[in-house]
């Protein structure tokens, strides 16, 4: 009877890690996905009125660059917030 209740809680305990751990994937996939876009964006509004092609491109990469820096940041930040996590985990 101990056995199988030590067993269950392995497999409860292995089956909330995998949870967590697909939660995590997802939540930083859709955290790159809306950096770029925000960065592609906003680097497209501000190089809008550049017209020497090199400029444009420097400027943009760096802009998108910022953007996805703040982004992660900011998601960083609140992450803490929703996700609890253990120390022994």
């Amino acid at each position: 009877m101990i056995t199988l209740f030590r067993k269950q809680s392995a497999i409860n305990s292995s089956a909330i890690r995998t949870r967590k751990m697909l939660l995590e994937i997802v939540g930083v996939l859709l955290a790159m996905l809306f950096a770029g876009l925000l960065g592609r964006f906003i680097a497209e509004i501000a190089t809008r009125h550049i017209s020497n092609d090199l400029t444009k491109l420097l400027a943009g990469i760096i802009i998108g660059l910022m953007v996805g820096i703040v982004v992660g940041v900011l998601i960083k930040r609140t992450s803490h917030r929703w996700v609890k996590t253990s120390s022994g985990d």
